[in-house]
C-alpha cells in the first residue's frame, strides 16, 4: 500500500500543474469559451485548427508545466523516494501545491508576454463558439 501512496504523491506533482495550466487556459486564455469543431481538427493533413499552436504543441503551456512537474518530483517527500528539495518546507511536502503554484505562475508569465490569438466574441458566436462560463466580458 505504501507504494501506491507514494506513486500517487509523485503524479500529484505533475498533475497539480497541468490541471491549473488547463483553468487557466480556459478561463483566462480563452475567456471561458471554446471552438468544438477545432478539438477535433488533428488530422496528419489538412487543416489543423486553432489548438495545433506549434505542431501540436503548446509551448506557452508545455514549458510551465515542465518546469512545475520538475518542482514537484524535486520536492516529494514519501517513503519510497525522497527528492532533493523534499525538506524546503522543514519536512512538509510541497511537492503539489508547489508544482501548482510554478506552472500556475509560468503559464501567466508565458501569456502576458507571449499572448495566444484571442477571438472576439462576434467572431467566437460566428464560429460556432460555445460560451461555458457566462457572458460577462
Amino acid at each position: 500500500m505504501d507504494s501506491i501512496t507514494a506513486m500517487t504523491l509523485v503524479l500529484n506533482g505533475f498533475a497539480g500543474p497541468w490541471v491549473a495550466i488547463n483553468v487557466l487556459g480556459f478561463l483566462i486564455a480563452r475567456r471561458g469559451k471554446y471552438h468544438a469543431a477545432d478539438l477535433q481538427l488533428f488530422r496528419a493533413s489538412g487543416p489543423r485548427g486553432r489548438y495545433w499552436f506549434s505542431n501540436g504543441w503548446n509551448l506557452r503551456a508545455v514549458i510551465p508545466w515542465a518546469i512545475g512537474s520538475v518542482f514537484g518530483l524535486l520536492a516529494t517527500d514519501t517513503s519510497l523516494y525522497t527528492g532533493p528539495l523534499s525538506q524546503l518546507a522543514g519536512g512538509i511536502d510541497l511537492s503539489f501545491i508547489g508544482s501548482t503554484l510554478i506552472g500556475a505562475t509560468g503559464y501567466l508569465l508565458a501569456l502576458r508576454f507571449w499572448p495566444e490569438p484571442a477571438a472576439t466574441r462576434e467572431t467566437a458566436q460566428e464560429e460556432g463558439e460555445h460560451v461555458l462560463v457566462s457572458n460577462h466580458e
